[in-house]
């Protein structure tokens, strides 16, 4: 059997809650036997159960170190989906290990802490791969004309510290690694950014209650919406067949880092709307 390990910031939270469940059901549609069997947190949720009451819920051992989590699982799961500031600290050790490391979203709060754990990955020959989970939307997936999309617009809700993360990976996923420019303009809690890509261009467009759609345009002027389902079962199932198979990176490093470098950049535009800003 797969061991996974989980390091977060504390247990208590919302992919932490569900990946156990959705590992062990990917895991049988893919004939790989894989649980949750260890987990460390920082600290107790803030408001929420206990790390220890989390894990007895959940069946799993709750463990006294981040190493002791590293010793005794085969792949690590570094989350604190929403508090990517820990990220760096809480994944050293496991970037450090050898073993398939998934870092969840939002995968660093800038580019040069990003580039720092992708450099320490590497040191230590440890396998490693961070991503939002609606890049493997099975629309996505299952797009087979990406080489003549010129024109791509991803919407969604949320504030842009936690959420933009995945509209960009979308647009990354299809436009390439190679952002330009950018520039963005926001009213209130609406925002909207344009990313000029080496084969084309990007928008972003957040809004309170809007769904995760795309909006795509072909060189041959065709055009197609598609709403975005499925992303965390193949997410899951994505992880679990790189934890196997660690050498089929399903994102690069480059991917990865083209994202942490629109996303800190965007911060920038967004307090200086109209301005182009260069990626």
């Amino acid at each position: 059997m797969l061991k996974i390990g989980y390091i977060d910031y504390f247990l208590d939270e919302w992919h932490a809650e569900h990946y156990p469940a959705w590992i062990k059901q990917q895991g049988e549609l893919l004939g790989i036997k894989a649980e949750v069997t260890f987990a460390w947190a920082d600290i107790n949720a803030p408001e929420g159960e206990a790390n220890q009451a989390w894990c007895d819920r959940h069946g799993i051992t709750l463990c006294g170190s981040e190493a002791e989590v590293i010793a005794l699982s085969d792949a690590i799961i570094v989350l604190s989906p929403n508090h990517s500031q820990h990220h760096e600290r809480l994944s050293k050790l496991a970037l450090q290990s050898g073993k398939p490391v998934y870092i969840d979203k939002t995968f660093s709060p800038d580019a040069a802490s990003g580039a720092r754990m992708f450099d320490l990955a590497e040191k230590y020959g440890t396998p490693m791969f961070s991503a939002s989970a609606l890049r493997f939307s099975r629309q996505l997936m299952t797009m087979t004309d990406k080489d003549k999309v010129c024109m791509m617009s991803s919407t969604g809700p949320g504030d842009f510290e936690t959420y933009a993360v995945h509209q960009v990976d979308m647009l990354v996923a299809v436009l390439g690694a190679e952002p330009r420019r950018m520039m963005a303009v926001e009213q209130g809690v609406h925002r909207q950014i344009i990313i000029e890509f080496e084969k084309g261009t990007g928008s972003l467009l957040q809004m309170p209650e809007l769904d995760f759609n795309l909006y795509v345009g072909n060189t041959d002027g065709h055009t197609s919406s598609n709403s975005c389902s499925d992303f965390f079962e193949n997410l899951i199932a994505a992880m679990l067949e790189f934890f196997v198979n660690p050498a089929n990176l399903p994102v690069t490093r480059q991917e990865t880092m083209a994202c942490m470098r629109i996303l800190e950049t965007g911060k920038q535009a967004l307090r200086n709307p109209g301005s182009w800003f260069a990626l």
